[in-house]
């Protein structure tokens, strides 16, 4: 249903005032929303005792009745306060201040659950807010409207029994066409941001990835150099390289993997790290992935912080291993940084900030 509506209405101080004045657009009309309703709701209370029965003549012939309830004018229009309640129509009623029998400002309340507040011009709102809930989630918009659709700057609020979408900026025709998407799963705690520009969307943050972020990185230096430690030899054909680390204090070692996307951490060593007390969020993101040793149950945490080298690494998104024991350093810990370096012959690995 929540889609559905969507996609049918698809200066006491003069330095106050100054910065008012300089406010984003969405503020400045937040504001006035918010005046207009307080103003509504305490100056307007229709009066319950001076009541008569309307009929309106619809397009296809037919006739619509209400009960009205408040001023009118001198031709019997709807003038002032007033409340306006519907036989049998879409509409349930209308509360607010009317005008030559129309509803100016007010609130106006549909059968079917959903409810405007704000500003009407023509009958049809032009700013306000809309608010509708139902068993499946619920919907807030405050902002612009175009004979029904959200149009201008605005902020939509979504949610049901998955997730939380917000939307804020520019609107056109029902669509968010510039501005911010963030997404917040409820479920599993991953929350995605993305950000539209000429109704073109691109991702710009997901906390269950890791990506550079200089306030992430802690340390002095331009980079940092760590010593490999060297496992098997080429002659055995069982060549590799290990990283030491330290998870929040706790030393670990992790194969070097540049085929591996994740920064895995294997069953046995993420429960010695939670018997430590190791600090991480916990996303619970259980799900099945598909790598070269086959199909692996996993789940998704965020570690407070990781010291390599000389660095002190914050937010490092890792992948649980449910069931299995390896533990691999590979691009989803790179990422953290703006170049990495791997000098095999000197069994070094360079990470610059």
């Amino acid at each position: 249903m929540v889609q559905i509506v969507m996609d049918a209405l698809s200066t006491q101080n003069n330095n106050w005032f100054k910065l008012f004045l300089k406010m984003k657009n969405l503020i400045i009309i937040s504001f006035i929303l918010l005046v207009n309703n307080i103003c509504f709701s305490q100056q307007c209370e229709p009066d319950l005792n001076n009541c008569s029965e309307k009929i309106f003549n619809l397009q296809n012939g037919g006739e619509l009745k209400a009960l009205y309830c408040g001023e009118i004018n001198d031709r019997n229009e709807s003038d002032g306060c007033g409340l306006l309640t519907y036989y049998n129509f879409d509409i349930e009623y209308e509360k607010g201040i009317f005008k030559n029998g129309f509803l100016i400002q007010g609130e106006r309340k549909f059968s079917e659950g959903p409810v405007y507040i704000g500003v009407f011009e023509n009958d049809n709102i032009i700013s306000g807010t809309l608010f509708f809930k139902d068993e499946n989630g619920t919907l807030n918009y405050e902002g612009g409207f175009n004979n029904g659709n959200f149009q201008g700057n605005g902020k939509l609020i979504t949610e049901n029994r998955y997730e939380i979408i917000t939307k804020e900026g520019r609107f056109f025709a029902g669509e968010l066409f510039d501005g911010n998407i963030e997404e917040k799963n409820k479920n599993n705690g991953i929350i995605i941001r993305s950000k539209l520009t000429n109704g073109k969307s691109e991702v710009i943050f997901r906390n269950d990835i890791n990506r550079r972020d200089s306030n992430d990185i802690v340390g002095d230096n331009d980079f940092t150099e760590i010593d490999l430690i060297q496992r098997g030899s080429v002659e055995d054909n069982r060549l590799a390289f290990d990283v030491k680390l330290e998870i929040n204090g706790v030393e670990c070692e992790f194969l070097l993997d540049s085929g591996a996307m994740s920064f895995t951490v294997g069953k046995l060593m993420y429960e010695r790290l939670k018997n430590a007390g190791v600090k991480y969020t916990d996303l619970n993101n259980i799900e099945s992935v598909i790598g070269v040793g086959g199909q692996a149950l996993t789940n998704t945490v965020i570690f407070d912080e990781i010291k390599i080298g000389d660095y002190i690494i914050k937010n490092v998104v890792a992948r649980v291993m449910l069931e299995d024991n390896s533990s691999l350093l590979g691009t989803g810990f790179l990422l953290k940084f703006s170049d990495a370096v791997w000098k095999m012959q000197e069994k070094k690995l360079i990470l610059y900030k």
